[in-house]
């Protein structure tokens, strides 16, 4: 019997060592690295009732260790919480290396005819998609996203079934 109980301790032992052996582990693991791109900032302006344009301004550091660049924006903007509009444009923006660039991306929008508000209004306005670029030699893709209340003269009027 005794060896049996021994036996059974042991096996008790080596399986809680193996527990927390794999547990100290995972804690071990690294973080992930922070996303390197911020939405800063976040403005519309509608020039007629059907046309009118973002302008997003991001803030970059470089991940890298050498000058990068920043060469396409994959995005889709949502007024109201309905999604409105999407595009890609190509970029030409030189990332310093090991620093921080504040730059801005104007995304122009062409939509169907619509009633238009004269005045002001607040707009929850989101914008989310990616930043794709080069840095330290290879294509790396970023993902951003953000959401504000924008104030907007002239913004369209969308069916809106929620609130700001």
């Amino acid at each position: 019997m005794k060896i049996g109980r021994v036996v059974l301790r042991l096996s008790l032992a080596t399986g809680l060592s193996c527990v927390v052996v794999g547990c100290a582990s995972l804690s071990a693991r690294r973080a992930p690295a922070p996303n390197p791109v911020e939405v800063r900032k976040l403005t519309a302006e509608f020039t007629s009732d059907s046309e009118g344009e973002f302008r997003v301004g991001f803030s970059v550091r470089n991940p890298g260790t050498g000058p990068g660049s920043v060469r396409r924006i994959t995005w889709e903007l949502w007024l109201y919480n309905q999604w409105f509009a999407a595009g890609t444009s190509a970029l030409q923006q030189a990332l310093p290396a090991s620093a921080t660039q504040e730059f801005e991306v104007v995304l122009p929008v062409f939509f169907q005819r619509s009633p238009t508000s004269p005045e002001v209004t607040q707009v929850r306005v989101a914008v989310r998609g990616a930043l794709e670029g080069q840095w330290d030699g290879s294509e790396k893709t970023f993902a951003f996203e953000r959401s504000l209340i924008v104030p907007i003269r002239n913004a369209p009027s969308l069916k809106q079934d929620d609130e700001l």
